[in-house]
């Protein structure tokens, strides 16, 4: 992965920070994500910013989800909030490690991150197709320290299939003991 820093934006009079931003040609999804196959669910990075992240899984016999798929080929919708939770996971390996590394400079952030609530998500279809691709967008509302709620959706051959908000949570490695319960 390419080294995290914080950019200055020299264009305000203020010199506000802003955060580093990754450039194209993205790595793989596995550079920003914890997640391993069979879990590891995107395909490849499409758009990573400041304030958004768009990513592309592949539908197929060799695709990420081809273990999820059913007899016929199809895979179940829920599956789709998975995929939005890995976009914005793939923005907080990248984007996200930035903008909190004061925090990290207390305690390193865990490789983890927890998704802590779906809301306001609605599915277009039960199942999808066998073949093609989903693109994954998803778009930053708010961000507070170690906390950060996004909106987006997933598309099939530019049809929306899902939308929703999700609210993750980036811990430090001292707080995985307390969170999972294995304090010393």
């Amino acid at each position: 992965m390419k080294p995290v820093e914080t950019v200055v934006n020299n264009d305000s009079a203020d010199a506000t920070p802003t955060a580093w931003v990754p450039e194209p040609p993205y790595e793989a999804p596995e550079a920003y994500l914890s997640h391993r196959p069979p879990m590891l669910l995107i395909s490849r990075v499409e758009a990573i910013g400041e304030d958004a992240v768009t990513s592309i899984t592949t539908l197929g016999e060799d695709s990420p989800l081809a273990p999820f798929r059913e007899a016929d080929g199809t895979i179940g919708n829920e599956w789709l909030i998975e995929l939005m939770a890995q976009c914005v996971g793939i923005w907080a390996g990248s984007v996200g490690r930035a903008s909190m590394a004061t925090l990290a400079a207390q305690s390193p952030l865990a490789d983890v991150g927890l998704l802590l609530s779906v809301r306001q998500t609605a599915f277009y279809v039960t199942t999808l197709p066998a073949t093609g691709e989903l693109v994954i967008t998803m778009r930053r509302l708010l961000q507070d320290g170690q906390l950060a709620s996004f909106e987006g959706e997933v598309t099939y051959a530019g049809e929306r299939v899902a939308e929703g908000k999700i609210t993750v949570y980036q811990p430090r490695e001292d707080e995985m003991a307390a969170l999972f319960g294995n304090e010393p």
